[in-house]
């Protein structure tokens, strides 16, 4: 391997080297080197924000949510017999918290929207880690006997809604015991009337849709029995085996109820992030093929330009294989530069903007700086991507028939 390496070695960094295939050999390794920085670049900062997002769900999702499979509601009752008591009794548990969720229409200050209305009951609010996410007022569901609600930002927007003004926040749900009036809808509706106490602000789908207010007054507008909640929310004590409560629980259950952990709840912008990460990396990806077909049009220009040396080493008795190792080293060599150099340039710029925050993010955001989070993984499999590449591109020339045999 050394006589290969060496005369590789010369011809791409010899002197007397041609200028044209010099030029076209450094042109394929900058190419390499940006695209390799780049995509480590890109795919560090879908880490950090995947790491952004995730930390945002785990301040405000429980370990576990039960929700049934083919209701929307269920009666919870932890004082009969049965798995809801063992569930409130099981010393793993830390709280359980019940909610109700509904579709209604809200009206503020002659201005009307739909929105979900979650109601929770007095466990939820005590613990709930939305009070982490609050932007003006209190999380405080109860005005010694006057309801209030905490709106998402989005919502309180495009409501003009303000923290504990006159006035009242007005829902309205259809009622289920009523036949609809053509004459007079509005009889058909319940209303309940509530006095905004908060504002939280989680992320714009969050902020635009949910209305949190206490359980027993959304149970009343909904026309739903006492101990009727739609998810209950389970936070375990700290230690405690996520994974073999909930399997234990799912056969407790059955297949009426699903047990979801923090993954599961959000499953869906989970899989986006990954599907958005993988086509970067493929798109990244076809851009470094179409700048290592340099390599390919430099290599045959070598071999051309070296058929002299190439019979030269055959005549002396060099193997078949020991000289197109040669040309297959150059080829290793252009993307081996290339691709380190790209790794280095691609680790400092992650390292400074990790550190020093350079590039700000726009707008208001739970970040103010782009995050950046670099994971070994990826820098082997960008280095992988490249090197199969290169090895595939440097082979088509060298391993052709009629190109070695001119």
């Amino acid at each position: 391997m050394r006589f290969p390496l060496f005369i590789a070695w010369r011809y791409l960094f010899a002197r007397k080297s041609h200028h044209v295939i010099n030029t076209i050999s450094m042109i394929s390794a900058i190419g390499i080197a940006v695209g390799t920085a780049a995509l480590i670049i890109v795919l560090s900062v879908y880490n950090g924000f995947g790491s952004v997002i995730e930390k945002m769900y785990r301040q405000v999702d429980a370990d576990l949510r039960i929700e049934p499979v083919r209701s929307k509601s269920f009666l919870y009752q932890p004082e009969a017999p049965g798995p809801w008591q063992e569930l409130a009794a099981d010393e793993r548990v830390e709280a359980v918290c019940s909610l109700l969720d509904e579709h209604v229409f809200v009206a503020y200050d002659g201005k009307q929207a739909v929105a979900v209305i979650r109601g929770v009951d007095a466990i939820y609010e005590e613990r709930t880690p939305l009070v982490g996410q609050l932007v003006e007022g209190d999380f405080a569901l109860w005005h010694g006997e006057i309801p209030q609600a905490v709106v998402g930002r989005g919502i309180a927007r495009d409501l003009g809604i303000m923290v504990r003004f006159l006035d009242p926040l007005e829902v309205y749900f259809p009622d289920p015991h009523r036949s609809i009036s053509l004459m007079n809808p509005a009889s058909s509706l319940r209303k309940e009337t509530f006095f905004v106490s908060g504002k939280v602000a989680l992320e714009q789908q969050f902020d635009d849709t949910y209305i949190f207010a206490p359980i027993e007054r959304v149970r009343s507008l909904a026309a739903k029995p006492q101990q009727a909640v739609s998810a209950l929310e389970v936070h375990l004590c700290p230690g405690t085996d996520v994974l073999a409560f909930q399997r234990e629980y799912k056969d407790l259950l059955g297949d009426d109820f699903k047990v979801l952990d923090r993954y599961q709840q959000n499953e869906t912008v989970y899989k986006m992030m990954t599907y958005e990460k993988v086509a970067i990396y493929l798109i990244f990806f076809f851009i470094i093929l179409v700048v290592a077909c340099n390599i390919l049009g430099s290599l045959v220009m070598l071999i051309l330009e070296k058929k002299d040396d190439i019979e030269t080493f055959r005549a002396l008795g060099a193997p078949e294989t020991t000289v197109r190792r040669i040309f297959l080293l150059e080829g290793g060599l252009i993307t081996g530069i290339g691709t380190c150099v790209g790794l280095c340039i691609g680790l400092l710029l992650c390292w400074v903007q990790q550190t020093f925050g350079i590039i700000q993010m726009p707008g208001n955001f739970l970040v103010q700086a782009y995050p950046v989070e670099v994971h070994f993984a990826d820098v082997c499999l960008v280095t992988a991507g490249v090197f199969v590449i290169s090895t595939f591109l440097s082979a088509l020339p060298i391993y052709g028939r009629r190109l070695f045999n001119l």
